[in-house]
């Protein structure tokens, strides 16, 4: 509109410009094509190449591009807050920025150009206290892309727990960056301490286990679960063993010849897969209880974090007590432990090690064996670790 005042004001200017190239005065309107084009083209790129949606009553969603597609959702939790920012052109206009962030920082999602932002917050503000009745629509018109849930509008359906993992893996690729959740504080609870004959394990109340004499500290759910302060919940990623150890880490490979066995069983095995023998860091970083030094764990850490995937073998292996035996692969008080320390995990998904075997194999677990060898192609779930004394 403004361009087109200055054409009408500056009429006589235009019609000189046009003598003078020698073109006919009739055409001096392309004047005003070219002033308005550019702001004509920067709206359209601005319409057609995002989106942001509010999905089901829980998640949001922003998608950007116009050919190479986008997209990054975020779950609404008390612990998302929300910014509003506007121009002085935002406030006459009607439209802003909104950003969403959690408290550590560690998410953010920025919605740019949103129409009517206040009432955005307002609705966004009623989801967080847990008020229903806002269902995901497609982008309603003259709404800068936001879903609204207006009546007569269809519904799309939201995610499932499958698209939500892949979703997850995508943005780890994209970012290099990935969490458990905006929930990251710990619920409170004391610490409890488990003695096995494996060593003591801890359980820290907030997501993660530690196994003291090994100086290590596990999240107990594979990655793609979302952690709610005292549980986690959704379904683990799926994803192959080049894509796990290029992610989040890769240890020294340990073929059949080591040890003189085929499973990877045995301290010879157990030894030669050891974090100090050799370890390629990740090129994702995950953030989970104020920590962001999380890894895939390598085969010889994979067993020693759960009882459950050791077996007690004493040195007179026919003499063996019923506390022995309790204690063995799958026995009464290893299998009752390791339900009550993951959760998540027992019965649970396939998990790979970061300890490759070469020839396209690598050691996991594949829950009914402690730890075997797998063909790298074929997709398991992960969990990650990190080194910390526990006293």
């Amino acid at each position: 509109m403004g361009v087109y005042a200055l054409w009408l004001v500056q009429r006589q200017l235009f019609d000189g410009v046009t003598a003078a190239i020698g073109i006919p005065a009739e055409l001096s309107a392309i004047g005003l094509l070219l002033g308005a084009a550019p702001i004509l083209t920067a709206v359209a790129i601005d319409r057609f190449t995002k989106s942001y949606e509010l999905v089901g009553n829980h998640t949001l969603r922003g998608t950007s591009g116009f050919i190479a597609r986008q997209q990054r959702q975020l779950e609404l939790s008390p612990q998302v807050h929300l910014d509003l920012e506007q121009s002085v052109a935002g406030r006459l206009l009607g439209f802003g920025t909104l950003t969403f962030w959690t408290g550590d920082d560690r998410s953010r999602m920025v919605w740019k150009n949103v129409a009517n932002p206040t009432a955005v917050m307002g609705l966004v503000d009623s989801m967080r206290r847990g008020s229903g009745g806002v269902r995901d629509t497609q982008p309603a018109a003259g709404e800068a892309g936001f879903s609204t849930g207006l009546a007569g509008v269809p519904a799309a359906p939201p995610p499932t727990p499958e698209e939500t993992a892949a979703q997850i893996l995508r943005e780890a690729k994209k970012t290099k960056s990935t969490h458990f959740g905006p929930v990251t504080a710990p619920a409170g609870a004391e610490p409890a301490r488990y003695d096995t004959p494996f060593g003591t394990y801890v359980d820290h109340k907030d997501g993660t286990v530690s196994h003291v004499e090994s100086n290590l500290r596990m999240i107990r759910a594979p990655w793609g679960m979302q952690w709610e302060g005292d549980r986690f919940h959704g379904v683990p990623v799926q994803l192959t063993w080049p894509e796990a150890v290029g992610l989040f880490g890769r240890g020294s490979d340990v073929g059949y010849d080591v040890g003189g066995t085929m499973a990877m069983f045995g301290e010879a095995k157990r030894q030669a897969s050891a974090y100090a023998h050799g370890y390629e860091v990740g090129r994702c970083r995950v953030h989970f209880a104020g920590r962001v030094d999380w890894r895939l764990p390598t085969a010889d850490e994979l067993g020693r974090l759960s009882a459950s995937l050791q077996c007690f073998i004493s040195e007179t292996r026919h003499h063996r007590t019923d506390e022995e035996f309790g204690w063995d692969w799958r026995g009464e008080k290893n299998w009752s432990l390791v339900q009550l320390l993951y959760p998540e995990l027992f019965p649970g998904p396939q998990l790979w090690s970061a300890t490759g075997l070469g020839g396209g194999l690598a050691w996991a677990y594949d829950g009914s064996f402690p730890v075997g060898d797998h063909e790298t192609a074929h997709q398991r779930a992960v969990v990650f670790v990190r080194n910390e004394a526990i006293e």
